[in-house]
């Protein structure tokens, strides 16, 4: 039998149900990171409350907690599709802070990275990632597929950059900027679903 995921129990039988302890502490993690606070102040909610690590102790790491934040096979079961992509997009917007500070980081997004965390997958609510292939294509794929195949994800299409940097283009053609959206859902057939605070629209690749 491998690894156990946190959140989850497994009997003689194979049959996977809620631990009910681990899934509350699952919960309150993304409930915590949704209002605000930071890894470090979530660990030690934890460990107060006496929630058990996953690597089996009373004490939390940030790895942890990031960790956890991170897998879409929470949804439905303990977090709903909402809340894990408003994470994802939490994430992405924190990377660029220094947690003990609170102050933005000196290196800036690399400007072919503007879409990073703005893209979501319809299937299981991981963002996608920017990745160069071998033979130097440029191409976005959901996170979940990138590091578990089709195990948690088996609907992710691959998006070209050159199709994502023309709807780029075409959103601003028609006044909508980055700053509107909240964010992009790519379904398996390709088409996008751009949601912000104005209107909802869709638009086929």
């Amino acid at each position: 039998m491998g690894r156990r995921m946190y959140g989850y129990k497994i009997d003689e039988n194979y049959t996977v149900t809620l631990h009910k302890e681990e899934s509350e502490a699952v919960e309150l993690i993304f409930s915590e990171y949704l209002k605000g606070l930071s890894l470090g102040r979530i660990c030690e909610r934890l460990e107060r409350l006496g929630y058990v690590s996953p690597g089996g102790t009373s004490k939390w790491s940030r790895s942890s907690v990031d960790n956890i934040l991170t897998k879409g096979y929470y949804i439905s079961a303990i977090v709903s599709f909402e809340d894990f992509a408003a994470v994802q997009f939490e994430r992405a917007a924190r990377s660029n802070i220094v947690e003990e500070t609170g102050k933005r980081k000196t290196t800036r997004y690399h400007s072919k990275n503007e879409l990073s965390g703005l893209f979501v997958c319809g299937g299981c609510g991981a963002t996608f990632r920017r990745i160069t292939k071998h033979s130097g294509e440029v191409v976005w794929r959901c996170a979940n597929r990138v590091e578990h195949g089709k195990a948690i994800c088996k609907t992710a299409p691959t998006i070209s950059d050159d199709c994502l940097q023309q709807l780029l283009s075409e959103m601003k053609m028609n006044g909508l900027s980055l700053k509107q959206v909240q964010c992009i859902e790519v379904q398996p057939d390709k088409q996008l679903i751009i949601r912000h605070h104005v209107l909802e629209s869709e638009h086929c690749l």
